[in-house]
C-alpha cells in the first residue's frame, strides 16, 4: 500500500480538524497524520517543529502542510504520492486559495 505522511504544525484546532477530515477521505493511499500542537509555543520556529514531525514519520512520501489545507478531491494524495515516487530528485510545493 502507498503510504504518505502528512506533517502539520497547528495552533488552531478547528482548522486542523477540517484538514484531517478531508485527509481521511483519501482513497488508494494509507495516510499517516502527524500533527504538532504548537499552541503553547513549544517550538521556537516552524523548522524545529517540522523536523520534530519528520523524525516521527514512517511514510514513503512526506508532505508538509498548513493546518488550513483542504483536499478537494479524494484522490489528490494518491496523485502526489505517485508524482513524488516517479520524480525522486524533485522537491515540489503548491499553494492555493478558495474561490
Amino acid at each position: 500500500m502507498k503510504k504518505i505522511s502528512l506533517i502539520s504544525v497547528y495552533n488552531n484546532q478547528q482548522l486542523l480538524d477540517e484538514m484531517v477530515a478531508s485527509a481521511k477521505k483519501q482513497k488508494n493511499v494509507e495516510v499517516e497524520l502527524i500533527t504538532i500542537d504548537n499552541r503553547n509555543k513549544r517550538f521556537s520556529s516552524a523548522s524545529q517543529a517540522l523536523n520534530y514531525g519528520t523524525d516521527k514519520a514512517t511514510g514513503d512520501v512526506l508532505v508538509y502542510l498548513h493546518q488550513d489545507i483542504e483536499f478537494m478531491s479524494d484522490d489528490v494524495l494518491e496523485f502526489i504520492y505517485d508524482y513524488a515516487v516517479e520524480n525522486k530528485t524533485t522537491v515540489f510545493g503548491s499553494a492555493g486559495v478558495n474561490d
